[in-house]
């Protein structure tokens, strides 16, 4: 068999395609948990990381979540009413 440029890039023959559909889906589960409460799935992710260790510097915490500090703000910020005031902090 030879090989189809064409057919390779088809998105249903690339793998990020359902591994993307996959973690979607699986981050929308939390968002009936997590919106009464004002929070995405990363800034809850971020709570999980300051959870598990304190006094974590913005950077730890960036490394241990995976994140390079492009995406969303930190938890405490926008959106309302900060966090301290709904007692989530």
């Amino acid at each position: 068999m030879e090989y189809d440029d064409q057919e390779a890039m088809k998105l249903i023959n690339q793998l990020c395609f359902p591994l993307y559909a996959a973690a979607r889906h699986v981050t929308g589960l939390y968002t009936p948990v997590l919106k009464p409460l004002g929070l995405t799935y990363t800034q809850y992710i971020v709570f999980l990381v300051l959870w598990e260790k304190d006094g974590l510097t913005v950077g730890e915490a960036r490394r241990r979540h995976h994140t390079d500090g492009s995406g969303p703000r930190p938890a405490g910020e926008g959106e309302g009413r900060p966090r301290e005031g709904r007692g989530l902090y």
